[in-house]
């Protein structure tokens, strides 16, 4: 059975909360050091973080201008 570090990991992850994914399953890895799931979805999170990190603000869209059809 895996860690509960493991479950929230995996909770945040897919929700896209990446920064606790990668805390969960960095205390995951403290208890599980040779699970390879848990090294996997650490390495995995690590690398959406990056990702989110590298990625632009997104922009506001234009306001609408007059009434809509």
């Amino acid at each position: 059975m895996s860690p509960l570090g493991s479950g929230m990991g995996t909770c945040h992850l897919r929700l896209g909360n990446y920064e606790p994914a990668v805390k969960a399953f960095e205390q995951a890895a403290k208890l599980m050091p040779y699970d390879r799931t848990v090294q996997r979805n650490l390495r995995l999170s690590q690398e959406m973080l990056q990702r989110e990190k590298k990625r632009p603000a997104p922009t506001r869209a234009p306001e609408p201008v007059g009434e809509a059809v």
